[in-house]
């Protein structure tokens, strides 16, 4: 059951205060009636979908009508915070060159979740699962609409605790560090496998972009980041280059699984890893200094 009642006005700005940013009356106001998971949630699906490289802090982006993914998770994290409620994001990872931002909240110790998305069924999840592994899991099929791939790992959380010990809150008002939160501290996340998948024994591995990076899979070549095929082990090199034209679907999906034992990572991602580095990410003005 979710509590419908709304939060106090007056104790939104004592809470933004313990957080340590200054919110204009817009955001306060909106706290107010969106003041549990169902009610924020209800809030996102109102939202367009915008596609990533445009962002839009939370303050912004309570004013925006488009928001992306990371951007909703955001808004929505800052949401539940304001009102107090147990709540982190993480990311959730498919093996086909997908990943999806939600929004993790915890009742009566059970987790639910919500997002930002033009899919409908990545948007909600009922607080009915014991564990994160089970929520995750519970996107398996889901996260990869266009394709026959799933959901194999998720991020750990971040949360209140762990922002406030290692970053702070200026990216909810400032666009300057809510890119450096997107960009490096997002990416320095540990990941985790679902059960059956990744190598035995294995719970958590770094970040696939800081994997290859350590790996020099991805290297800075004459100024631009590539997949260096060289440097992977064997046997994915001969996946690599196996994923040409006249695959069918189930050979493709197999040669992904299997190139992701071997590195936790993909061929695709992989490659819109180097193109992120190139792009989005080197474009705001990031360097892999940043990450190290």
């Amino acid at each position: 059951m979710y509590l419908e009642k709304g939060r106090q006005k007056s104790s939104l700005p004592k809470r933004a205060q313990e957080l340590g940013v200054p919110l204009d009356s817009e955001v306060y106001g909106l706290a107010t009636t969106c003041s549990t998971p169902w009610n924020i949630h209800q809030l996102l699906s109102q939202k367009g979908y915008e596609p990533e490289k445009v962002l839009h802090h939370p303050e912004d982006a309570v004013r925006s009508k488009n928001l992306h993914c990371f951007d909703g998770a955001a808004l929505g994290f800052t949401l539940g915070l304001l009102n107090s409620l147990n709540v982190g994001i993480l990311y959730l990872e498919a093996i086909s060159d997908e990943d999806h931002a939600i929004v993790v909240f915890e009742e009566g110790k059970k987790f639910g979740a919500f997002s930002q998305s033009s899919e409908p069924s990545l948007v909600w999840r009922n607080a009915e699962f014991l564990t994160i592994a089970d929520l995750a899991t519970s996107f398996r099929c889901d996260l990869d609409v266009n394709g026959p791939y799933e959901v194999i790992g998720y991020s750990e959380r971040i949360t209140e605790d762990g922002i406030r010990r290692n970053y702070g809150f200026d990216w909810i008002t400032s666009i300057d560090s809510y890119r450096r939160f997107l960009h490096v501290y997002s990416n320095k996340l540990k990941w985790y496998y679902l059960d059956g998948i990744g190598k035995k024994g294995k719970k958590h591995h770094e970040h696939p972009l800081i994997i290859a990076l350590q790996n020099g899979w991805i290297e800075l070549t004459n100024g631009e980041y590539i997949v260096n095929v060289h440097r992977l082990p064997e046997r994915a090199q001969q996946f690599f280059t196996s994923l040409g034209g006249g695959n069918n679907t189930q050979t493709v999906r197999e040669i992904n699984r299997q190139f992701f034992l071997l590195t936790g990572t993909t061929p695709d991602d992989l490659k819109s890893m180097t193109s992120y580095l190139n792009g989005w990410f080197g474009g705001d003005g990031f360097r892999i200094g940043d990450l190290f």
